[in-house]
């Protein structure tokens, strides 16, 4: 009886252990995952406010940005230490955004050939 009990007890540590392991690894990037309303307004009017969008597809980061319906999608995404950065194209011109996440928030640059602009956000789903 007591070898039966102690042999649970090492099973449900075992068990715990691997569910914890396996959560952290799959837990990447969670905080970030989910839909966020974007603010730019230094940047020129049509691209001042949008949509980040941001998913998990088998274990690897995706995103895109949603401007009245025009999606332009993200490059080199990476979410490591709450910071989000990520690389697009927009109207041919290479712009590199860093984005420090807190809590439901964000706030960063991107770097433009025109130079660097504040982005704020915040998390609506």
């Amino acid at each position: 009886m007591k070898k039966s009990l102690i042999s649970g007890i090492a099973r449900l540590i075992f068990l715990l252990v691997m569910i914890s392991g396996f959560t952290s690894v799959s837990g990447k990037g969670q905080d970030v995952v989910g839909t966020w309303d974007y603010f730019a307004p230094d940047a020129p009017y049509e691209y001042s406010k949008g949509k980040l969008i941001i998913s998990r597809v088998e274990d690897e980061l995706k995103g895109l940005v949603n401007i009245d319906g025009y999606e332009i999608e993200l490059d080199s995404l990476k979410f490591e230490d709450n910071i989000l950065s990520f690389t697009l194209f927009v109207e041919g011109d290479f712009v590199a955004v860093k984005l420090t996440i807190q809590d439901d928030s964000f706030e960063g640059k991107a770097s433009t050939s025109e130079g660097l602009l504040d982005v704020t956000g915040v998390r609506i789903r």
